[in-house]
């Protein structure tokens, strides 16, 4: 496939961002300003305290905005040459395991809290995490794997309510696959014979059993 790598690297006072293409070899720093610091942390709260019942329910906006502008500022500046392709991106320092999945390509309105239409990132590319561009360029044709659907998500427990069942389990998956594209399988649905077979094919494998 037609890839793009994004490297993003910390230093004090900006993120340096290096893009290798099969074209390309481009090298872009952004300002580690006080307003992407503070959207940073935002996002980042967000994705590891997502909206439940439990965990409450965040400012969404406040959210859309931080998201859209960490995609403009770390994303933006290659947007063009990235389009189309498969991205792979590293990170390191502040910036590490941070994902860039829930990031939104476009400011949304604001005034409509739903997360089912927002323009996430992953909407936009196949994406992909790398620890190291050394290791991805010499393990080149190894990766090289042909997926037939974006997402499968599984919800053994999903079918009803009693014990030892999820009932939200078998939505969450449902929604997932509305999101990403791609099959949502609750309940007696959720056989190993069909995780097996759908697992092989499928770039995201998602089991929904807690």
């Amino acid at each position: 496939p037609d890839e793009a790598y994004l490297k993003f690297a910390d230093s004090d006072k900006c993120f340096y961002i290096f893009l290798l293409t099969r074209d390309d070899f481009l090298v872009e720093n952004v300002d580690k300003s006080p307003s992407l610091l503070n959207s940073l942390a935002i996002y980042k709260d967000f994705i590891s305290q997502p909206p439940s019942l439990e965990n409450g329910f965040p400012d969404m906006k406040e959210y859309m905005q931080s998201a859209f502008e960490l995609y403009y500022k770390l994303f933006g500046p290659f947007s063009q040459l990235t389009e189309g392709k498969e991205l792979i991106t590293e990170t390191n320092g502040v910036l590490k395991s941070v994902s860039f999945d829930a990031l939104l390509t476009s400011l949304p309105d604001t005034s409509v809290m739903t997360c089912r239409n927002l323009p996430f990132l992953i909407r936009k590319y196949d994406l992909r995490s790398s620890g190291s561009s050394t290791l991805y360029i010499r393990n080149g044709e190894k990766r090289k794997t042909t997926f037939h659907t974006r997402y499968a998500g599984f919800a053994p427990f999903g079918h009803s309510p009693g014990e030892g069942q999820l009932p939200g389990s078998g939505l969450e998956v449902r929604t997932v696959s509305e999101i990403m594209g791609g099959k949502a399988f609750s309940g007696r649905r959720v056989t190993k014979n069909r995780v097996s077979h759908k697992a092989r094919k499928a770039a995201i494998i998602h089991l929904a059993t807690h």
